[in-house]
């Protein structure tokens, strides 16, 4: 059972980083310039992203 939890907190720390990695890639890209309302969708998803990751800094 403990096995288990710990690889399961490995898991996690592996999806932080994937998401990291992929906010990074996004934030190298730029917000799309297509339009205001995509603009708000990038801004939403980005700080989707940021808030994920506190969380499974604060949990981990």
């Amino acid at each position: 059972m403990r096995v288990l939890g710990r690889r399961n907190r490995q898991s996690k720390r592996i999806v932080g980083e994937i998401l990291l990695g992929l906010q990074s890639v996004y934030e190298a890209m730029g917000r799309p310039s297509s339009g205001p309302r995509e603009a708000i969708w990038w801004d939403g998803y980005v700080r989707r992203l940021a808030s994920l990751r506190t969380r499974q800094l604060y949990h981990s």
